[in-house]
């Protein structure tokens, strides 16, 4: 038999959000609401960065309009594409769009990442589809 499923929210810097994963919590939550514990999208995702797989993690909104829900999940979106592949998102970017690779990838290493090619339209910006 399990017991209790425990979420701590409200979480609002590096020392709490290690704190409450070091208390065996299932999940932390990240206001997202007006309070004084609210946190930008990207402030929740680099405080989740460090206890990414030990917790879950949960947005608390509330009174949020359809679109202030799809713009917190399009930030979140981006900043977990950037995190893991050498690319940047352009603005208003959206999931299966093209990306840009990074200014610090160089053409040699560009082509082993990004194996299906780019687009540059200019010699300092490379275009290639969302990686997966």
């Amino acid at each position: 038999m399990s017991g209790p499923w425990i979420k701590v929210c409200g979480i609002t810097t590096p020392e709490a959000v290690n704190a409450a994963a070091g208390a065996g919590v299932d999940a932390v939550g990240f206001v997202f609401a007006e309070s004084p514990r609210r946190v930008t999208p990207e402030r929740a995702f680099r405080l989740a960065a460090s206890v990414r797989g030990k917790v879950a993690c949960c947005a608390v909104v509330r009174r949020t309009s359809q679109a202030e829900v799809d713009e917190i999940l399009r930030v979140l979106d981006s900043m977990q594409l950037t995190a893991k592949h050498k690319v940047a998102t352009p603005a208003n970017w959206k999931q299966g769009q093209d990306v840009i690779i990074a200014g610090s990838v160089n053409d040699e290493d560009a082509k082993k990442l990004f194996p299906q090619g780019w687009k540059a339209p200019k010699p300092y910006l490379r275009i290639t589809r969302q990686p997966k």
